[in-house]
């Protein structure tokens, strides 16, 4: 592949693919976009952690489709990263919690992460919590 920033998946259509486990939901995305783009990958390897993929990629074993937070992860000096445009490859993703039910402050910490992170249009779906006084007395 050469130094564009982007690439159309058909154009990948006769590498070795390192796939994700059967059992996960990317497994079905990536092969999906795959089929979309009018081929069945050649899958060489399988994992359900992303950084094994990436050692199966950086051993030379395949290529990977991996979501981009993961991408930013990696080495760029051992990573080739670039963005697949046709077709785009969505990822949806949910956060859920028991309503009403105890949050520890760790769990309490992540929502508030997911609030930050994900897109404004998103943010309505979340419950609201009470701000917790924490022991300095800032809320």
């Amino acid at each position: 592949m050469d130094d564009t920033t982007e690439v159309v998946l058909t154009d990948l259509a006769a590498e070795p693919f390192v796939f994700y486990g059967e059992s996960l939901a990317l497994n079905d995305v990536v092969l999906n976009a795959c089929r979309q783009a009018g081929f069945s990958p050649t899958i060489v390897g399988r994992s359900g952690h992303w950084d094994f993929m990436a050692v199966l990629v950086q051993a030379g074993i395949g290529i990977a489709l991996l979501p981009a937070p993961y991408c930013r992860r990696l080495d760029a000096d051992a990573f080739t990263c670039r963005r697949v445009v046709a077709p785009e490859i969505h990822w949806d993703m949910a956060l859920g919690w028991r309503r009403n039910g105890y949050l520890s402050h760790a769990a309490r910490a992540w929502i508030e992460v997911a609030r930050e992170m994900l897109p404004a249009s998103i943010d309505n779906d979340f419950i609201a919590f009470p701000r917790v006084p924490r022991e300095n007395g800032r809320s």
